[in-house]
């Protein structure tokens, strides 16, 4: 079926293909991005339901673990007024690719911080934990903690450039008739991604051993979100529309 629009100086057909391959494709969008929000609040509370193994595995105290949520709302609350400005300016496209980039970045460093089984004795000395297991001998390098943390800032600045992205998606690939159930699933993704940590992590970090595994699981839906904004190449269906028009 073919779609047209009347002008002055006749009327501009668009095949009906495209424009049902656009409209499908606008989904296979909102469940990237759902995906990325989740990613990404997902990061933001991974250590908090698992403070003493956290605390052990990085060989600092259990106080100090809260700090991997404060860096994240010291750098989100003045990078995220800036990228309110941004947004605008780049637009949607280069905010996802940029905001992925740097999640990709962020979740890397903290990856990097997991692969310690605790048996090199020589980061004994730099141990400074207030809990201990029986079964957990050495923390991870003194360099583990300070670069998680980075990870962790460097994250929340992909969270903070997200903050402006959902109701400009909504805007750009959905028609006003599906602003509604668009803006509701791009809402829930990020408490979603907060349950799904407090209700999983528990069950899969034990000892401080398995934080490599956590790690390595909650990287999965970021590097899944980086691969799929790639396909990713318009700012919207409705520009995509009238761009081929």
């Amino acid at each position: 079926m073919t779609e047209s629009k009347s002008e002055d100086n006749g009327s501009d057909k668009v095949d009906g293909s495209v424009l049902t391959s656009s409209r499908s494709f606008k989904w296979f969008v909102l469940v990237t991005f759902s995906i990325f929000s989740s990613s990404l609040a997902m990061s933001k509370v991974i250590f908090a339901p698992i403070p003493k193994q956290t605390a052990a595995y990085y060989g600092v105290k259990v106080n100090q673990v809260d700090w991997f949520y404060i860096v994240q709302m010291l750098a989100y609350v003045p990078v995220g007024l800036f990228t309110l400005y941004i947004v605008d300016i780049i637009g949607l496209k280069k905010s996802l690719w940029i905001s992925s980039a740097f999640n990709a970045v962020g979740t890397g460093l903290r990856l990097v911080t997991a692969f310690h089984d605790g048996s090199s004795h020589e980061n004994c000395q730099n141990n400074t934990t207030d809990v201990e297991y029986s079964n957990w001998y050495c923390p991870s390098p003194k360099w583990g903690y300070p670069v998680a943390l980075v990870g962790m800032i460097i994250s929340s600045i992909a969270n903070a450039l997200r903050a402006g992205l959902p109701s400009k998606l909504t805007a750009q690939w959905f028609e006003p008739n599906e602003y509604d159930i668009a803006n509701s699933l791009t809402s829930l993704s990020d408490p979603l991604g907060s349950m799904i940590t407090f209700l999983i992590v528990p069950f899969i970090v034990k000892d401080p051993s398995d934080m490599s595994d956590l790690q390595i699981y909650f990287a999965i839906p970021v590097f899944l979100f980086f691969i799929g904004k790639l396909f990713i190449r318009q700012e919207g269906y409705k520009l995509y529309i009238i761009m081929i028009k």
